[in-house]
């Protein structure tokens, strides 16, 4: 028996499963107590140990490897494709011999953008997880791992309500500058950003649960941008093919009119969710952007992608120009005058390369 509160489902094996839809915001603040319960239990499920998984998207065949057990340090997700020339057609059986398959890495192996104009999304951190998941940049074919600080895996405090993860082929580079300006009844202030050196994150606001490492097609519908450190950190919003409302979801007032509340919502859990740990909340841009506008965004972090690898190939990511090279940046303030000004939109646009910036050598490439 189900409530108002669930959905059951019942998978092509006959196997049940409960999916709680937390778009409303009463049943959110519901859950919000006992999310860290529930996370426990399934991260610690035996589901993902010795599992392999083949899904084809945009026609081709993908082989997942779920490695050694969650909550260890040596737990990875290593991605594989199917040969071109292999005459296997079935991909529905798990049994697909690995010689079959090549390795792969989720971040320069995967294509952006499907035939249908979808994008995919590598899904790093389940909704309801709390494990802080993520494509690893300096491991060879960028697995997916655990995070750490200070040789501790890394644990959200709350788990998050939405799937969550990156896009490949996109870059952050910290190479370019952006700037805002701040202004206030005593003076103005320009302060600067760098890029966070990740994949572009994307927040999947539909009600299923995807799985650990997932490959999905998502819709764009916006973004929105959070500061951390002086680095900018954009969060695009999609929705998963796979969603009942897929088809009627376009945009973020379409987001507002089928999932009420959604929005705040998650601009509220990026704004709080290091709480627990650094006792001080994120700063986040009031300023939603369209679907147009986040389409842009992961155009251009798309070529910076490609810069990054033209970049890393030649070894070095300046070009020896004395105009560029005089200006002294200072990211360190950028915080206070951030926090002593009260924010409703902050209007961050793009200043100039760094030709000082060296490229990150560490950074794993083909």
């Amino acid at each position: 028996m189900t409530t108002d509160n669930q959905v059951q489902t019942v998978d092509s094996n006959g196997s049940q499963e409960y999916i709680l839809e937390t778009n409303k915001e009463l049943k959110i603040n519901l859950n919000f107590h006992n999310n860290n319960i529930i996370s426990n239990i399934f991260s610690n499920l035996s589901l993902y140990e010795n599992l392999k998984n083949i899904l084809t998207v945009n026609n081709k065949t993908y082989m997942l490897k779920y490695c050694n057990k969650l909550n260890d340090t040596d737990f990875y997700i290593a991605y594989f494709e199917k040969k071109m020339d292999t005459s296997i057609n079935d991909t529905s059986s798990n049994d697909i011999s690995d010689k079959n398959f090549v390795p792969i890495s989720p971040w320069h192996d995967i294509n952006l953008i499907n035939d249908d104009n979808t994008y995919n999304m590598i899904v790093e951190i389940p909704k309801y997880n709390y494990m802080k998941m993520e494509i690893n940049l300096k491991t060879p074919y960028n697995v997916i791992k655990q995070d750490t600080k200070k040789g501790k895996l890394r644990y959200y405090h709350n788990s998050i309500y939405w799937n969550y993860g990156a896009l490949p082929k996109t870059y952050e580079y910290p190479k370019h500058i952006y700037k805002c300006q701040i202004d206030n009844k005593d003076n103005s202030n320009t302060i600067y950003f760098t890029g966070d050196n990740d994949p572009l994150d994307v927040v999947d606001i539909g009600t299923d649960t995807l799985k650990m490492g997932q490959i999905v097609p998502v819709k764009i519908l916006g973004a929105f941008t959070l500061i951390d450190e002086g680095e900018l950190d954009w969060k695009i919003i999609a929705i998963n093919k796979y969603d009942k409302n897929f088809n009627e979801i376009n945009n973020l007032d379409d987001v507002e009119k089928f999932y009420p509340h959604t929005i705040n919502m998650l601009m509220e859990w990026f704004r709080s969710y290091k709480m627990a740990d650094s006792k001080k909340l994120n700063i986040i841009s009031n300023r939603l952007y369209n679907k147009t506008e986040a389409i842009k965004l992961i155009n251009k972090t798309h070529e910076y992608y490609s810069e990054f690898l033209r970049d890393k190939k030649n070894r070095k990511s300046q070009t020896e120009d004395s105009s560029n090279n005089n200006e002294v940046i200072d990211f360190k303030n950028n915080e206070k005058l951030l926090k002593e000004n009260i924010i409703n939109d902050l209007e961050i646009v793009y200043y100039k390369p760094n030709q000082s910036y060296k490229v990150n050598e560490q950074i794993w490439t083909h």
